[in-house]
């Protein structure tokens, strides 16, 4: 069964940028290298669009709700934290473990 593991965040517009190049160079590599997940999709929201924010999702495939339960307890506080220490007055996130059921393709 794949789990998923899916991050929104809204972005103030004025360090969007800045913010997508550390999540693309810093974060998401170091989540990845928890090994615990598969892969990472990381997308930005087109529509609706908002004047004062871009909002990001990225979502994080696992093998096992489990996988999900190990990343939550012993790497993301952490995580978590070095990224509201740079950018936790600028961003605003969300956060669902979601249970894969079918793919298309």
């Amino acid at each position: 069964m794949i789990a998923l593991y899916e991050v929104s965040i809204e972005v103030q517009k004025v360090h969007s940028d800045e913010w997508l190049d550390w999540m693309i160079t810093v974060h998401i590599p170091e989540v990845m290298k928890c090994g615990l997940f598969i892969n990472a999709k990381l997308s930005k929201v087109l529509d609706p669009k908002s004047d004062s924010f871009d909002t990001f999702h990225i979502q994080y495939s696992a093998n096992s709700l489990q996988d999900i339960q190990v990343y939550r307890s012993d790497y993301s506080p952490a995580l978590q934290a070095s990224h509201n220490k740079i950018f936790g007055e600028y961003t605003n996130g969300m956060r669902k473990v979601l249970q894969l059921e079918k793919e298309f393709c």
